[in-house]
């Protein structure tokens, strides 16, 4: 990785829908300290759905590794919330792209 991809994935991570997307995991995370499961669960997807806009935008980012292991990350977090919830556990539509397939859940 060098001064290009770090050009590109600050420019991304700066622009409004990084931001959102930062924004909304570092909320589900902060719910979950709360226990506040459903708001979690709500600010995951949200957070899901604004790094998937950010990957479209920059086609690189999706072999981005340090985006890959912080996606993964905040996944596992998201399935626990989900099964706190009691609630299916499943890969965000549209990132199986980035993460790859979802290992198995063990419960």
């Amino acid at each position: 990785m060098g001064y290009d991809h770090w050009k590109a994935a600050c420019a991304v991570g700066a622009s409004p829908t990084g931001l959102q997307a930062r924004a909304a995991i570092w909320r589900a995370d902060y719910d979950v300290m709360l226990a506040q499961f459903s708001l979690a669960k709500d600010a995951y997807e949200e957070g899901f759905r604004a790094w998937r806009a950010v990957c479209d935008a920059s086609p690189a980012m999706r072999s981005d590794p340090m985006l890959v292991s912080e996606m993964k990350e905040h996944l596992e977090r998201y399935r626990e919330v989900l099964a706190t919830l009691q609630e299916p556990v499943a890969m965000p539509v549209g990132l199986q792209d980035v993460i790859g397939a979802p290992e198995p859940v063990t419960l």
